[in-house]
Order: C-alpha cells, then structure tokens, then sequence
C-alpha cells in the first residue's frame, strides 16, 4: 500500500488490544484450553527410542501446517485468484487498468488469512492454554517468525517457525524463562545477520560502480 508496512502492523496491534479487552469483558482472565475434550490424544506419544517420543497431536498438527501451506502455495501460484493475489499485492494501482477488483481481491485474501489463523489458533488450543491476552504474545511470535524466515515467504516463515521453536525448547530446558529469552536472541541474531549481510552487499555493488 501507499502507506507501506507500518500501518497495517500499527493498525493489527491496535485491533489486538481492542480484541483482547473484549474478550476480557465477555469471557473474563480464566485460563482455558480445548486439551480436556481430546482425550487420550492430548498426551499420546508413539515412542522412537527409550529417550526419544513424538507426540501424536504434535505430529497431527505439523503434518496439517505443512498440507495448509502446500494448499496457499498452490493456490497462489497456479490459480488465477492466486496471480491476481499476488498482482494486488506488488501493485493495487495498476491492476485496476487490467480489470481486477483490488478491493475485492484484498477482501478475498483477508478471509484466507482470517481462516488460516483460525486453524492456527484451533491448533495452539489444543496443545496449550490460553486466555484472552494470549494474542499479543503470540503476534510477536508471528512476527519474528516471519522475519526470521523472510517477510513475504510461506516456507521460509514456516522455517522460522521450526527455528524459533527449536530455540524457545532449548531455552526452556536450561530455565524457564529461558523460553522467552533464546527465541528473542534467536530472532535477534538472525534480524543482525540480515542487516549486516545487506551492508556487505551494499558495499559489494559500491565497489562494483566504482
């Protein structure tokens, strides 16, 4: 947009703590989960070796996050809604003269959007508890995620994911906290890589025209 990036993050930041506060008010602070209602799949595990068990509604909803992908992936980029998604993304001025509806389009690719958190949300219910302020945490999960990954990449923020996951796990074995601290040091580090690697390749091409 016209706008850039920042006003739509403001603005999805702005709609969260209204979110959260009207969640609050209906639902009250009470922690909740969906976990009571699954049964034995809330902590079945198929064991691989004496030290080393997978959980099967782990396993359920990373093979569910990985056909979820390969679906949007598909669809942006053998449909034509998905060329015209991807046509209103790089440029919603232009596509108008080609006879695309951007408002319309961007409505279409609000509701895909809107549906995939839903299953993403189902999906942290089941496994973990959550509250009516819950949000905020996970957006900044989301964001480093996709920063980590590459901003604009389905794949590559789905890595971001595994690699912020991996180090929150890390984290955690050394102290609680340490949940938090190794996945923001994670995204930290690799946020550092990334501004320094685009130096360097700054410096490379002013080389280069000198």
């Amino acid at each position: 947009s016209r706008s850039g990036l920042l006003a739509p993050i403001l603005a999805t930041f702005g709609l969260s703590i209204l979110i959260d506060n009207l969640l609050f008010e209906r639902f009250g602070a009470d922690t909740r989960s969906l976990a009571p209602y699954l049964g034995d799949l809330a902590y079945a595990s198929w064991s691989l070796t004496d030290e080393i068990d997978i959980g099967e509604l782990s396993l359920l909803i990373f093979v569910a996050a990985l056909a979820l992908l390969g679906g949007l992936q598909l669809l942006l980029s053998f449909t034509p809604l998905g060329a015209r998604i991807r046509a209103t993304a790089a440029d919603p001025d232009t596509v108008g003269l080609l006879g695309i509806d951007a408002r319309r389009t961007n409505a279409i690719a609000a509701a895909i959007a809107m549906a995939t958190v839903g299953i993403a949300g189902a999906a942290m219910a089941m496994r973990a508890t959550f509250d009516p302020f819950a949000g905020e945490a996970q957006m900044i999960f989301a964001f480093e995620a996709a920063v980590i990954g590459g901003v604009g990449s389905l794949w590559g923020t789905f890595v971001g994911g595994l690699v912020l996951g991996v180090a929150q796990t890390l984290g955690a074995q050394v102290s609680p906290q340490g949940f938090f601290i190794a996945g923001h040091a994670a995204f930290l580090c690799v946020l550092l890589l990334r501004l320094r690697s685009a130096e360097f390749r700054s410096w490379l091409r002013a080389r280069a025209a000198a």
